[in-house]
């Protein structure tokens, strides 16, 4: 919650700056600004939502946070057309009525993860009286953790450096990585879960000192990610066009982004592949190795990929770096866990938190 509000009160200082050097301007701008504020407030309920969900996942309960998650996502449907159209005793608010029926969606799941947990006591009764301060505990949260966020925040800078090299290939080309990073985000959704049960397994396990049961929920997470993915790729790739014009609203936006989504599709086979060797090293408790893995695919593959691709072979580089960037790292990564499994983790030289 403190953490939330570092966030919030720094986006509040800070969006306006950021989002003119990304390109927004005029009414864009005024739009970001409106929808941003008002999450930014909300910034402190969101992240302590993401803690409750870890909670569960962490006992193995992953049925518990899909609920909230649902409740949050039900009323944030339900309430997006009566505050942004103005319905019954509410007002008309626009954009902004779309950023509050979030919040108030995320508030509304926080408040039943309260009740079930403290109320109902599931899974079990927690008592505030003995809650103490724990060094061991507070140092373990953020060896994870930290990193973890890190990871994150150097995420968000790549995807603009992306939107930053294809400034002057003008809005049609923007617009349709837009499309590529939607589809990307509906599509790693399945492997993003499986990614998450090896986090949580690998954890078990290892605390455990089962150590061949890590590289089995590796290698298990590995192939159900794959095959997941890659029928994903397959029909993308089958048929770009169609996927394209779901989103697209002109013919030269359509045209970019079928191409945008042929080639990228290919680093889909990979993806599953990252996130589960990611997601061991988080159940490691190998934060800095998660955040290596993430400065490696971002900022030594992507970022010079993308960049010298749209120097030499302009939009389609872009795409192809995109798509080389996923995966390599995927490929690296996958030799670099296996070396830190059998040299590091089978010698029992690192210890479970």
């Amino acid at each position: 919650f403190t953490l939330g509000i570092a966030i919030a009160a720094l986006g509040l200082l800070f969006q306006r700056p950021l989002f003119q050097m990304l390109g927004a301007e005029d009414r864009l701008l005024d739009l970001i600004l409106a929808y941003l504020t008002i999450i930014f407030l909300f910034t402190p309920i969101n992240l302590v939502m993401m803690i409750t969900n870890s909670i569960y996942q962490g006992w193995g309960d992953t049925m518990s946070p899909m609920k909230f998650m649902l409740l949050g996502n039900i009323l944030n449907l339900i309430l997006d057309p009566i505050l942004i159209f103005g319905m019954g005793p509410f007002p008309e608010l626009g954009i902004e009525g779309a950023a509050f029926a979030t919040g108030v969606g995320r508030t509304a799941a926080l408040l039943y993860f309260v009740f079930k947990m403290f109320v109902r006591h599931q899974p079990t009764k927690v008592h505030f009286s003995r809650f103490r301060m724990d060094r061991t505990i507070v140092s373990g949260i953020f060896q994870v953790g930290l990193p973890s966020s890190v990871s994150q925040v150097l995420t968000s800078v790549a995807m603009g450096f992306v939107f930053f090299v294809l400034d002057p290939f003008g809005s049609n080309a923007r617009a349709a990585y837009t499309i590529v990073f939607t589809y990307e985000m509906m599509i790693f959704l399945p492997a993003i879960g499986i990614s998450q049960a090896v986090s949580i397994l690998t954890g078990h396990n290892f605390g455990a000192r089962h150590y061949k049961r890590v590289n089995k929920v590796l290698f298990t997470g590995i192939a159900s990610a794959f095959t997941i993915m890659s029928v994903s790729a397959i029909i993308i790739i089958s048929a770009p066009t169609l996927f394209a014009g779901v989103f697209a609203q002109s013919p030269e936006v359509l045209k970019i982004s079928a191409r945008a989504l042929a080639i990228t599709a290919v680093g889909h086979f990979f993806s599953g592949i990252y996130l589960c060797s990611v997601a061991s090293f988080q159940g490691l408790g190998l934060g800095r190795h998660y955040l290596a893995a993430n400065v490696l695919r971002l900022y030594l593959l992507q970022v010079p990929f993308v960049f010298f691709g749209a120097m030499f072979f302009n939009l389609d580089g872009v795409w192809f770096g995109l798509m080389l960037a996923n995966a390599i790292s995927a490929m690296v990564l996958l030799v670099w866990h296996q070396f830190i499994f059998r040299r590091r983790i089978m010698t029992g030289y690192i210890q479970p938190l």
